[in-house]
This record gives structure tokens, sequence and C-alpha cells, in this order.
């Protein structure tokens, strides 16, 4: 499949690169209305959270660690109240939640009872933050709750109870908490060891918005009360590594036998496009620059996907794919690259790559 088959359009953004704004590596990245949320988590001594503008300039940043007030320890997981403008962060170590203004002026902390391991923003305005499995405690009514929804003020407003039979289990061996992610400022939360893609409704209930079909090749839920048995059947099970939204499609990847496989699948239809290659070369042909195959990390509003990449290993891929004596159908599309290219040498920060699908 080419690029230029469901997208109408390329950018590559440069991050400014000065002493302050310096960025190991990208762990996870936000896109807001105007800006770009960056998490450098390479060092547990030295992790910050970056604010960029949208073309690239630095313009804040949140570096506050400690164990005081106002302080965290690790940055296990960031979201975005866009009414607010707040940055909420997750420090499952100290248990606490905090949040921050765009500038990185410390707003207020909660202390959590719990350890949590992500939390995303829904609208009309709640957090939502997963429990993982060998943290899941029964409760008295026998329940197993891997869900806690929080209020804008931080306060608990509700508990959900995991409807995956692997909870049968408190013991759990498995620190996983499934894949938590937002579309629209909706929540798309996939459980531990099920396909099903859940949603909220109004009354903060479940509600399956979606399930993927894996086929035959599966476990059931129940041989995951053993991590011995997973281990041994491992190669027989498709394993989800993510999922990305956009307007019409789900950008699916899992690992199957050790190898990377791709799938596009049409959310009207559920058919699904297979787009496995080589494992180091799986995606969507970049037919627009002749770089790299494209495959999104993020997406961003339902027509807008993302991804970064490193600068040194940005320039290195593109040298190996020859982008410069690429002949393009699209000249516009590879002049971005190309002026991209020009502003980058080993010591640049991150690209990101911004790809604007086709709304049809």
């Amino acid at each position: 499949m080419n690029l230029s088959s469901i997208a109408s359009d390329i950018d590559y953004v440069v991050l400014e690169t000065i002493p302050k704004s310096f960025i190991s590596s990208v762990f996870r990245l936000m896109k807001t209305d105007n800006n770009f949320l960056i998490l450098d988590h390479t060092s547990m001594k030295s992790e910050r959270l970056f604010i960029f503008k949208l073309n690239g300039s630095f313009s804040s940043m949140i570096n506050k660690v400690g164990k005081g007030p106002g302080e965290y320890s690790n940055i296990d997981y960031f979201t975005f109240d866009p009414k607010n403008q707040y940055i909420t962060i997750l420090d499952s170590g100290q248990r606490k939640i905090l949040q921050f203004s765009l500038s990185g002026q410390f707003i207020r902390e909660v202390k959590i009872d719990g350890r949590l391991s992500e939390i995303c923003f829904i609208e009309p305005g709640y957090f939502v933050a997963t429990i993982p499995l060998r943290f899941v405690k029964p409760t008295g009514d026998g329940m197993l709750y891997n869900i806690i929804i929080y209020d804008r003020d931080l306060k608990v407003k509700k508990r959900i109870a995991s409807s995956s039979k692997s909870l049968e289990h408190p013991n759990s061996p498995f620190e996983v908490s499934g894949d938590l992610r937002t579309f629209e400022n909706q929540l798309r939360y996939k459980q531990p060891f099920v396909d099903d893609i859940f949603t909220l409704n109004q009354n903060l209930e479940y509600h399956v918005f979606c399930k993927i079909d894996f086929g035959t090749y599966r476990l059931p839920e129940s041989v995951f009360a053993s991590s011995e048995k997973y281990k041994s059947n491992r190669d027989n099970y498709k394993e989800f590594a993510s999922i990305i939204e956009s307007r019409n499609s789900f950008f699916v990847r899992y690992l199957y036998n050790g190898m990377t496989c791709t799938y596009l699948c049409n959310k009207s239809n559920g058919s699904m496009t297979n787009l496995s290659g080589k494992q180091e070369n799986f995606g969507i042909t970049n037919d627009f620059d002749g770089s790299i195959p494209f495959w999104p990390d993020y997406s961003s509003g339902t027509d807008e996907l993302i991804r970064a990449y490193n600068a040194i290993d940005f320039m290195e891929l593109c040298e190996q794919n020859h982008v410069k004596k690429f002949k393009s159908k699209f000249p516009m599309q590879q002049k971005k690259l190309l002026n991209a290219l020009g502003k980058l040498d080993e010591n640049s920060n991150p690209v990101i790559q911004v790809v604007t699908l086709k709304n049809n």
C-alpha cells in the first residue's frame, strides 16, 4: 500500500535544539491544538517533560524531580486537559498525581491509594487510570476493579470492575494493565489478554467499541493464571503491540512468533489489509518522498497520524533509502523532507513526522 492512497500530505517538524531543550529520546508524545508535549524518559535522574510549539520551537519544560510537594520521582504517564490547559502527570512510585500549567508552573497534587500504570483524559471532563493486574485486589463485593475514574479536581468518582477472566486470579504474575488510549477525547481501552476494544458510555460503564479477531492463534484467557503455561505457549499467541485509530481505520500492530505484523483495519466493514513485510520494514510505503515506510505511533484528531524519530536514526534511514535520488510524483512533499534533512546533524533533537489522512 502506498501512503498517497490514504494520505493527502506529510510534514516534518524538526524540534529546536538548544542546551535547555535537548531530548535524549522520545518516550511518549502528545499533540495538542498548539503544542507537542514530549516525555524524555531516558534517565530517571533527569526525567523531563518538554513543551514545543507546533513549528518545533522550544516553549517550556517541566523538570520537578524530587520527593517534596510538587515534585515527582518518575513520570509513568501523562495526559492533557484541553479545557483547563493542564498537564497531568502520574507518579506511581510516590503514589500521586500532579498537575502543571503549559508554562511549567505547579498547580496541585493528590495522593492515590494504590499503584496505577496509565492515565488519560476523556470528555466531558474525567481522568481514567488503570491498575496493573498484579496490584488488583479483590474487594468486599468480590469484584476486581482495575479502572479508576477521577473528576477534574482529581477526586475519585467511580471504580470499574474488569470484564477479563484473567483477573479471576488476583495474584497474577503479570504487571500489564492493557492499552489505554483516547480518540477525540473518548476512551479506547484494550484490557489485558482480550481482543475487544472498550469505551465508556454516559453512565461510565464498559461498552464494547469494536472487536478485532485474530482468529485461532490465541490462548484461552484462563491459561494466564500460570506464567509457565503462558511462556510455553507464547509462540502460538498473537500479542497486541498497539492500535492507533483514525476516522476510517485502525492501524493494528501485533507480535506473533517473534515477528512484527501490521494490518490496516477498515472501521466500517472490518476488512483487514496485511501490510507486513520484513520485520525491519513493516508499514506503508512512503511514495511521497521515498523515505521510511510509515507506521504511526500516535493519532491526533480524526485525520492526523504522528511518529517521532531520533535525528541520527532518521538521517541513517533516509540515507539507506536513497531519498535524495528518489524520483517522487509529489515534489512539494519531497521538498519538505529534504528541507528537514538539511537542518539536522547527529546532535539534533528528534524529528516529528505528521501525516494528514484523506477524509473520505
